[in-house]
């Protein structure tokens, strides 16, 4: 017996019964022009020291001009020894704010807001990239002892390192918002 060839309607899809993810949706102080974001991606189009390249901005305004109403730049490392691909974005120091500006100013001309995933490779970065020691909490079960863990632990948390990442990840997140 042949299938039903009918095309799908789904209600949800801008042109489908309803207009779902074509409206805007307000978030707080926040209003997106419609509900499609554009998610952060592995493109690792930056330079190897993790600043910004125009083939990055230019790949990032291409989302916006097509009609996502929200944008992320990839996961951005928050601290060197927490990189891990070798043109990764990084968010690690103040010289990187004037390349993240240019990437939030090519998304806003497209019409969208700009996001920025904020990373610490943690157990997975790799010191060959790097060129650190990757640093992690202790290992659990699920993760094996793979990382070295430099300060006083304690079981399940290395208290030094959570410290120095939660202060890296607020610190790269007052240069994303500049």
């Amino acid at each position: 017996m042949p299938r039903d060839r009918r095309p799908i309607v789904d209600p949800q899809l801008p042109g489908g019964r309803g207009d779902g993810l074509g409206r805007p949706l307000v978030l707080g102080p926040v209003r997106l022009r419609n509900r499609f974001v554009s998610a952060p991606m592995e493109r690792n189009y930056c330079e190897i020291d993790g600043s910004v390249t125009s083939r990055y901005v230019e790949y990032l305004a291409r989302r916006a001009r097509g009609g996502a109403a929200l944008v992320f730049a990839e996961a951005a490392y928050v601290r060197a020894d927490g990189k891990g691909r070798l043109r990764q974005l990084g968010v690690d120091m103040d010289a990187r704010v004037p390349g993240l500006a240019r990437l939030a100013a090519a998304v806003r001309a497209g019409g969208a807001l700009f996001g920025v995933e904020l990373n610490h490779g943690g157990r997975t970065a790799q010191g060959a990239v790097s060129g650190f020691q990757p640093v992690a909490p202790p290992p659990s079960r699920a993760c094996p002892p793979v990382v070295n863990c430099r300060a006083s632990c304690r079981p399940g948390r290395c208290t030094s390192w959570s410290k120095r990442t939660r202060k890296a990840r607020a610190a790269a997140a007052r240069r994303a918002w500049r």
